[in-house]
């Protein structure tokens, strides 16, 4: 396996819907909504909250947890696979609405994303009184500096601190490079894959192993979208993350913005951008 591998094949998603506060319709059965259109792992639902009225209406309420911040059309498309498996086991599915959030972290809050409604006039009609045809309506946040940096970061940990983690991950790389550090104390070791690279060091004096740097060159599969190694032009990054905190600098023929990170973790993240295109993302870690 390498690192553009695609995502596992598309798996079940099981949707529990259940009524609980105490003016709810405590007849209503727990149900299971199947939602097979779904890739593995691209969100969970945390909860539902559904309003079931005696008129025969059902309108919930669903929080959806995002790996990370999703482009617009992203969430448009999972907001769709939402309501039509909730419509395919509730055939009186009236209006729903979807909160779409990040999960949060120690050092930060949930952060929304985005707030769907399907429904009469994109409304979430709750007593079933509207005669409006029944549409999308949205609200999307645009992802902010922190929120795009904190994913990424979050994408890079994903990989360990040395290479059992990442070969764990990537399977065996194509090719494995080692030296001796100037110093001598040191063993440094550089994982190959096609696309990326893990560079990290061995202490000889207790054989740890601390990875340093990743290098990340062609799409991946997980990597946060907000961002198109290959596509993104350096406005959009310079739009999106605001000036870099270092650079622009001139590394042959990239042009490197880096970006310092103060979250669980301390790192730099830097674009490589070449003839103004995002070329590769470098993280470098324990930078602070």
């Amino acid at each position: 396996m390498n690192i553009l591998t695609p995502l596992p094949p598309l798996a079940a998603l099981l949707l529990y819907a259940c009524s609980q506060a105490p003016q709810r319709d405590s007849r209503a059965a727990r149900s299971e909504v199947q939602d097979t259109n779904v890739a593995h792992r691209l969100y969970r639902i945390d909860g539902v909250d559904s309003l079931l009225r005696a008129a025969g209406v059902f309108a919930p309420q669903l929080w959806v947890t995002l790996p990370t911040y999703l482009p617009q059309d992203d969430v448009t498309a999972i907001a769709g696979r939402v309501r039509d498996s909730v419509a395919h086991v509730h055939s009186d599915l009236w209006s729903i609405e979807l909160r779409f959030e990040t999960p949060g972290t120690e050092t930060r809050e949930t952060r929304q994303v985005a707030r769907f409604v399907w429904g009469p006039d994109g409304e979430r009609d709750l007593f079933g009184k509207r005669t409006a045809p029944r549409r999308w309506s949205s609200r999307y946040n645009r992802p902010t500096r922190d929120s795009v940096l904190a994913s990424l970061s979050n994408y890079g940990h994903l990989f360990g601190d040395g290479r059992a983690s990442v070969v764990r991950r990537l399977g065996s790389p194509q090719r494995v490079e080692t030296r001796v550090a100037a110093s001598g104390a040191d063993s440094v070791f550089v994982l190959v894959y096609r696309g990326a690279s893990f560079g990290g060091s061995v202490r000889n004096s207790d054989r740890l192993e601390m990875l340093s740097t990743i290098r990340l060159w062609a799409p991946a599969a997980g990597f946060p979208s907000v961002f198109s190694i290959g596509g993104t032009r350096q406005s959009g990054l310079i739009k999106m993350l605001g000036a870099a905190d270092y650079g622009p600098q001139t590394v042959a023929d990239s042009t490197v913005l880096s970006y310092q990170w103060f979250g669980p973790h301390s790192e730099l993240i830097e674009f490589y951008v070449v003839r103004d295109t995002l070329r590769l993302v470098r993280w470098r870690f324990r930078m602070g």
